[in-house]
């Protein structure tokens, strides 16, 4: 009997650098690069999660120098020159 892993697949998501908490699907972030089109102000994240995955987390984005609230984890960092943003994970209860 094989023991199969459910599919995942990668999504595209925006973040906006704004202090608040977005919700995405429970995955790895395999790339984070600066807003192609929006700017500065954002974020695009690559999430590689299951379809079927119900479970979400919030996602904040940080600059350097400024405070970063408890209980975060550190999931990725992006130059955006000069500056540079730092993604952090509280996970949500389903």
């Amino acid at each position: 009997m094989t023991n199969q892993q459910p599919q995942r697949i990668i999504f595209r998501y925006e973040i906006p650098v704004d202090d608040d908490f977005h919700e995405v699907p429970v995955g790895t972030i395999v790339l984070a690069t600066p807003h192609r089109r929006l700017g500065h102000g954002w974020v695009e994240v690559w999430v590689l999660h299951a379809p079927e995955e119900s479970e979400v987390v919030e996602l904040t984005v940080v600059g350097t120098g400024h405070p970063v609230p408890p209980n975060l984890k550190h999931e990725h960092s992006v130059r955006a020159d000069p500056l540079v943003w730092h993604i952090f994970s509280a996970e949500v209860a389903s």
